[in-house]
């Protein structure tokens, strides 16, 4: 639920700081020019949005982790589990598994691992840091840990951040 109010902030925010800017152009320069106006606030706060670093994934691209050398894998035959770590009433957090089996056995282990989030992402940002696979005493099993960020932002300006991690077992069968 705070997913929701917090974009419904940020929306309501947006519009209020359009209007008024409209408002305010429109009564020095004319309407053409408070159009102008909003559009020039509307590209700022997406400036404010999209700024950081190249060294850290952004919520929009998906970044993988390779958990095990490509070299050793037999990968003719793969497979995908996808589970949800977490949901709420707008989005939802989610971690790809791909499976492989290494060359001259029918084992099927992580070869690789990934996560999104799918919804509405509106004032937050997940930013993932960490995902490890590791065999866990069930047989055919490993325990999987993911850890990130997820940034809270009011129109593009980031105020908090929150870290998120997740852990379970998950079947490769």
């Amino acid at each position: 639920m705070i997913y929701l109010l917090w974009g419904l902030l940020n929306l309501l925010l947006l519009f209020f700081l359009c209007y008024f800017i409209y408002k305010a152009a429109k009564r020095k320069w004319g309407g053409f020019w408070a159009f102008i106006s909003v559009l020039l606030t509307i590209g700022i706060t997406s400036v404010f949005n999209s700024r950081g670093g190249e060294e850290k994934p952004k919520s929009s691209q998906l970044k993988t982790w390779q958990l095990i050398s490509k070299d050793s894998l037999d990968q003719s035959f793969t497979t995908s589990t996808d589970l949800e770590l977490d949901k709420n009433i707008l989005h939802s957090y989610n971690l790809g598994i791909l499976w492989c089996s290494r060359k001259g056995t029918e084992t099927r282990i992580p070869a690789s691992a990934y996560t999104l989030t799918n919804g509405y992402r509106i004032g937050t940002k997940w930013i993932p840091f960490l995902i490890t696979t590791t065999p866990s005493n069930i047989e055919g099993s490993y325990q999987y840990d993911v850890i990130g960020t997820v940034e809270w932002s009011i129109i593009g300006i980031k105020l908090y951040s929150q870290t998120k991690r997740w852990s379970g077992i998950v079947s490769s069968k």
